[in-house]
C-alpha cells in the first residue's frame, strides 16, 4: 500500500502486513509454505482490509455511517482481492479437513491413552452403559435394574443429555419414571447439558405436572417476573413455555422499606445517553458506569435508612450476580475500595485452573528432556517467549529443538540434585516466565496460582518423600480430582460472615438472596464470537457441529438463536434468586450496524429506536404495575463514600499479649546500614553541581536532567526495561520514556535528551584497555537486571564489619547497633563478559566533574563502598550456588559504579568507578554476615 493510503489503516494492521507479506511473496515464487502465508492472505481479503481500516479516520458523517464510508474508501482503491479470497477459502477448507480428521481420530486416541492409564472417564461410564443397552443382553440388564427399583425420580433433569436420556428411557420406560426439573433453568450447556434432550423426553412423557406457587419471593416481585416474561415464546424454543406463578408469601414478608416507605421490588435502571456521536455506550464504559452505580446503591442500602422486614439491611443480605469470574473479581475490588466486605462464591480448586495443567506439562518435559513431543508441548504452553512462527521453526530446524533439550536437561539435573523448588526458581527466572505472563490478562492471578500449586506440590514432596515420577503422579491426580478439592486448595482470603455475596449467575442457581443486583443483563454470552473453529446447533432432531460447510451461515444463525435462548434462561435464573428486591440494568451497548444482541433486548423489544424509545418501553412497566416496578435513569457521574458499619455499644476490652515479640528481628536494607554511617557529611549532601555548571561537553544533556531521586528512578526504569542494544541504537520507545517520566513525576523541557544520555551510558567503555567492554555489547541472556536478594543475618557484628573494611577509601565507619533478621535489596545489574561476572550500579548524582578523585569522594560521602561490598558478598554466594567449578579469582570480574551524568562514549572509564574487592575481605565479610 502506498504511504498516503496506508495512513488510513491501523498501525497494527500495517505491521502485520510487513511481517507476513514477504513469506507470501516467497511462497508465490516457489518458496516454503509457512503460517504467515495464511495470515497474509486473510489480511488482503475484502473483509481483512475492511477490518484493518482505522475507525477514527472514518467517523460517521451527516449522511453516512462510518461503515459506509469505509466501504466507499475501499471501493475507490479498486483493489483486486479475488486471488486472496480464493486462497483464504482454500486455506479454510484445508483447515476444515484437518479439524475433521482430528475429531475423527481423537476418540480412538483418547481411548488408547485412558486404557494405558488404566482409568475410565465419566463419559466412558455413561457411553458403556448406553452401549450395553444396545446388545442382546439389554433386556436382562433392564430387568435386573427394574427389579431393584419400583419407581425412579431423577432430579435436575433439565441438565441431562441425549445419551443419559437414552439410558433412562430404555431402563424405565415401562415403570414409574419421574423426570424432575425446570427447563427455564437449563443453563449448563457448556458442561454438556442438552435442553433438546429434555424437550424430547417431555414430548414422550404421558403426564405433566408443574408447581403453581412461589414460596421464595415477595408477591410484587413474583408479579414483576411474570410481567417480564409475559411475551409470547419468551424463551424462544418450541416446547419451552413460561407459566405465570402465584406468590405464596404474604405482602408483609420479604419487604424492603426506606424510612417507612415500601419500595417496588423490581428496579429497572437505564444508563443515560452516552457522550458520543452515536449516543451508544462502549462496552468498557458501560461496565464502568454500571459498576459505580451499583456500589453507590449498595452503600445507600447499608446507610441504615433501608430495612428488610423491619431490620437494617446488612451486606450479607445483598448479592451481585455477574457473568464471569473476572467480573466478580472486578466488583470485589471496587467494593473493597468502598469498604464493603464481600466474598466470591464458588471459588474453584487451584488445581482446576490452567496453570496447574501447564505446570504439569512443563514438569513432565523436564523429567524427560530427551522426549521431543513432551518438550514441544511444554514450549507451546505460553509460558515461554515463543510465538507460532517460533514453534513452527522448532519443528523444522532440528538444532533449535536440541538447544531447548539441553536447557531442559539442565533443569532435570537441578531437580534431581537440588529439589523441585530450587529447580523451579531457576526455570522461572531463566525463562523470564513472570515477565511473559505479565503481558497477559490476569497476570497477577496466574502468577499467584503458579506459586500456590508449587507450594502444595512441595508440601506433598516433603511429607510423602516423593520421587520425580511420583511427584508427577501426585500432581496428575490432584488435577484429575480438582472437583473434590480440600480447603487448602482454595484461595479464600476473607470470611463470608456478614459479607456481600458476589457470584456468577451460573453458580447462583439454587441459591436465594434478599437483594439481588443483575448488572450484566444487557450483555450477551458471545461464545459464537469466541469460537472460530466451528458452530454447534440443533436441526431436524440432531446436533450438528459445522466446521465450514456450505450450510455454515444457516447453522451459525441457529447457533445464535440457541445462544440467545440460553441467555434468556440465565437471565431468568438470575432474576428468580431475589427474595425482596432486584435491580435490573439496561445499557444500550451496540454498534451502528447491529443492535444489542442480549436477552434483555429480545425480552423487552429494545432492539429498535433510540434512547427515548427504550425509555418508554422501560417506563411502561411501572405505569402498568406500579407496586411491582420502579424506573430510574442512572446518573452520568455516580459517586460514593466509604462504608462505615454501625458499631455495637457493647463494652470492649483489649486482648492481652501472651507471647514475647522479638523486635530485634527485622528486614533491613543497605539504606538501614548507611544510617549508621559516622561522617561529618550529611547522608544526602547537596552536590556542588547545583551551583556550578557541568563540563561543557555534557551541558546539553546533564543540565536539562532534573536533580533528585525521581530522575534516578526514571533512569533505572529505562535501563531495566529496555535492551542495551536498543538504547545504543537510539531506539528508546518515546511512549515508554514519557510514561516513566510521568510515573515518577519528572518534567523535562526536551525528554528526548534522555535518549542521548542512555545511548552514552551503554556505549561508554567500562575498562581502559578494552573499547568493546560496554553495556551495548553484552549478550541479553548474560544480563540479570534488578537482581533481588535476601541474606539471612542472624546477628550482625558491626565492630567486625568496621575492622574488615578499615582503610577502604569508599567506606565509612558504622556506628554500633544490633541488627538481625534479613538483609535485602536489589542489585541494578549483574552481567557476564568474557567468562567473568560483574555487578554494576547506576548513579545519577550531579558532580562538579567525574574524574577519579571526584568519584572516590562521592563514593565515600554516600558510603557506596559499603553497598558494593555487600553486593559482592551476595554475588559471590550466588555464583557459588550456580557455577559447579566457581573460583572467585577466575570468575569474579569486579564492580562498576556508573555515574551516568558523567559518562562519555569517547572517553573510556569516564564517570565509571571500578574496583576489584580482594578475596580475603570478601570471604571474611561473608563469614561475619552468615555467622549465627
Amino acid at each position: 500500500l502506498p504511504d498516503e493510503t496506508s495512513a488510513f489503516f491501523k498501525t497494527s494492521y500495517i505491521d502485520e502486513l510487513r511481517r507476513t507479506v514477504p513469506d507470501l511473496e516467497q511462497w508465490l515464487e516457489g518458496g516454503d509454505w509457512t503460517p504467515a502465508v495464511v495470515e497474509a492472505s486473510a489480511l488482503l481479503t475484502w473483509d481483512g482490509l475492511l477490518e484493518g481500516l482505522h475507525g477514527n479516520k472514518f467517523r460517521a458523517a451527516k449522511n453516512q455511517t462510518g461503515e459506509q464510508r469505509k466501504l466507499d474508501f475501499l471501493s475507490k482503491l479498486n483493489l483486486n482481492t479475488a486471488p486472496f479470497e480464493a486462497l483464504a477459502q482454500a486455506t479454510a477448507q484445508t483447515g476444515v479437513v484437518f479439524r475433521r480428521a482430528l475429531l475423527e481420530a481423537l476418540p480412538e486416541l483418547m481411548a488408547k491413552q485412558l486404557e494405558q492409564m488404566n482409568v475410565l472417564s465419566f463419559d466412558d461410564l455413561i457411553n458403556r452403559v448406553a452401549a450395553a443397552l444396545q446388545t442382546e443382553a439389554a433386556g436382562m440388564l433392564a430387568a435386573q435394574v427394574q427389579g431393584h427399583y419400583q419407581a425412579v425420580l431423577i432430579d435436575e433433569f433439565q441438565d441431562t443429555d441425549r445419551v443419559q436420556w437414552q439410558i433412562f428411557s430404555r431402563l424405565f420406560a415401562d415403570g414409574w419414571l419421574f423426570l424432575i426439573g425446570d427447563p427455564k433453568q437449563a443453563i449448563y450447556k457448556f458442561r454438556g447439558a442438552d435442553i433438546f434432550a429434555y424437550l424430547q423426553a417431555k414430548r414422550q412423557a404421558r403426564q405433566h405436572y408443574t408447581l403453581a406457587y412461589n414460596w421464595r419471593s415477595h408477591p410484587a416481585l413474583v408479579a414483576a417476573v411474570n410481567a417480564l416474561f409475559a411475551k409470547e415464546h419468551a424463551f424462544l424454543l418450541e416446547g419451552l413455555a413460561f407459566y405465570p406463578v402465584e406468590a405464596a408469601l404474604p405482602y408483609d414478608k420479604q419487604q424492603v422499606q426506606r424510612r417507612g416507605e415500601i419500595l417496588a421490588p423490581m428496579a429497572l435502571w437505564q444508563l443515560p445517553p452516552a457522550d458520543s456521536k452515536s449516543g451508544y455506550w462502549s462496552k468498557g464504559k458501560a461496565i464502568e458506569q454500571v459498576q459505580l452505580a451499583v456500589v453507590e446503591e449498595v452503600l445507600k442500602l447499608l446507610d441504615g435508612s433501608y430495612t428488610l422486614d423491619g431490620m437494617p439491611i446488612k451486606p450479607e443480605h445483598i448479592a451481585i450476580l455477574v457473568r464471569s469470574n473476572q467480573q466478580a473479581r472486578d466488583y470485589q475490588a471496587v467494593l473493597r475500595a468502598a469498604g464493603v466486605p464481600s466474598v466470591i462464591n464458588g471459588v474453584d480448586s487451584v488445581f482446576a485452573g490452567n496453570e496447574a495443567l501447564i505446570l504439569y506439562k512443563v514438569l513432565e518435559a523436564v523429567s524427560r528432556p530427551g522426549d521431543a513431543g513432551l518438550l514441544k508441548q511444554a514450549l507451546a504452553t505460553g509460558w515461554f517467549d515463543l510465538d507460532g512462527q517460533d514453534l513452527y521453526r522448532l519443528s523444522r530446524q532440528e538444532g533449535l529443538l536440541d538447544s531447548w533439550s539441553s536447557r531442559f536437561q539442565g533443569y532435570y539435573e537441578d531437580w534431581r540434585q537440588k529439589g523441585l523448588m530450587a529447580m523451579m526458581r531457576h526455570l522461572l527466572h531463566r525463562e523470564n516466565i513472570p515477565g511473559q505472563l505479565a503481558k497477559t490478562v490476569l497476570a497477577e492471578r496466574r502468577l499467584t496460582d503458579i506459586q500456590h500449586v508449587l507450594e502444595l506440590l512441595q508440601e506433598a514432596v516433603v511429607s510423602e518423600h516423593l520421587s520425580i515420577a511420583k511427584t508427577l503422579a501426585w500432581l496428575r491426580s490432584a488435577i484429575s480430582n480438582a472437583d473434590a478439592a480440600g480447603q487448602e486448595q482454595q484461595l479464600r482470603l476473607e470470611s463470608d460472615a456478614n459479607a456481600l455475596a458476589i457470584s456468577t449467575a451460573h453458580r447462583s442457581k439454587g441459591l436465594e438472596y434478599p437483594v439481588v443486583f443483575c448488572p450484566f443483563a444487557w450483555q450477551s454470552g458471545g461464545s459464537l464470537d469466541r469460537n472460530k473453529a466451528g458452530v454447534a446447533c440443533h436441526k431436524d432432531g440432531r446436533m450438528w457441529f459445522d466446521l465450514g460447510s456450505a450450510d455454515f451461515q444457516e447453522h451459525k444463525q441457529l447457533a445464535a438463536q440457541e445462544e440467545l435462548a440460553e441467555d434468556l434462561r440465565l437471565l431468568y435464573v438470575a432474576l428468580t434468586r431475589a427474595q425482596a428486591r432486584c435491580y435490573l440494568v439496561w445499557a444500550d451497548v451496540r454498534t451502528e450496524a447491529a443492535p444489542n444482541p442480549s436477552a434483555l433486548t429480545w425480552l423487552l423489544d429494545l432492539a429498535n429506536g433510540g434512547y427515548e424509545d427504550q425509555q418508554q418501553r422501560l417506563q411502561a412497566f411501572p405505569r402498568q404495575w406500579p407496586q411491582a416496578f420502579a424506573y430510574c435513569e442512572l446518573s452520568a457521574e455516580p459517586a460514593f463514600d466509604y462504608y462505615s458499619p454501625a458499631l455495637s455499644n457493647s463494652r470492649l476490652s483489649a486482648r492481652r499479649l501472651t507471647r514475647t515479640l522479638y523486635t530485634a528481628w527485622q528486614m533491613s536494607s543497605y539504606t538501614a546500614l548507611t544510617a549508621l554511617s559516622q561522617s561529618d557529611v550529611p547522608e544526602l549532601p547537596k552536590t556542588r553541581a547545583e551551583d556550578e555548571p557541568s563540563e561543557s561537553g555534557l551541558r546539553d544533556v546533564t543540565d536539562m536532567l532534573p536533580k533528585g531521586a525521581a530522575t534516578g528512578n526514571v533512569v533505572h526504569d529505562l535501563l531495566e526495561n529496555n535492551t542495551f542494544a536498543e538504547l545504543a541504537q537510539g531506539r528508546l520507545d518515546a511512549v515508554r520514556r514519557d510514561q516513566a517520566c510521568l510515573r515518577f513525576g519528572v518534567t523535562m523541557a526536551q525528554p528526548a535528551q534522555l535518549d542521548r544520555l542512555l545511548q552514552t551510558v551503554v556505549s561508554t567503555p567500562l575498562a581502559a584497555d578494552d573499547a568493546a567492554f560496554c553495556l551495548m555489547n553484552l549478550k541479553e541472556g548474560g544480563c540479570l537486571k534488578e537482581m533481588p536478594f535476601y541474606l539471612a543475618v542472624p546477628g550482625m557484628n558491626i565492630t567486625e564489619i568496621n575492622r574488615i573494611l578499615a582503610g577502604e577509601p569508599a567506606v565509612q565507619t558504622l556506628a554500633e547497633k544490633s541488627l538481625c533478621g534479613f538483609l535485602t535489596g536489589f542489585i541494578d545489574l549483574v552481567f557476564e563478559y568474557q567468562g567473568r561476572f560483574y555487578l554494576a550500579d547506576y548513579k545519577t548524582n550531579a558532580l562538579t566533574d567525574y574524574g577519579p578523585d571526584s568519584l572516590i569522594k562521592a563514593m565515600h560521602e554516600h558510603n557506596y563502598g559499603l553497598q558494593y561490598w555487600i553486593y559482592t558478598v551476595v554475588l559471590h554466594r550466588y555464583l557459588q550456588q550456580r557455577l559447579p567449578d566457581y573460583d572467585y579469582r577466575r570468575h569474579f570480574g569486579g564492580v562498576r559504579y556508573l555515574f551516568v551524568r558523567g559518562m562519555s562514549g569517547d572517553a573510556p572509564m569516564r564517570g565509571v568507578y571500578a574496583v576489584q574487592p580482594d578475596i580475603e575481605r570478601v570471604e571474611a565479610l561473608t563469614r561475619v554476615l552468615a555467622a549465627s
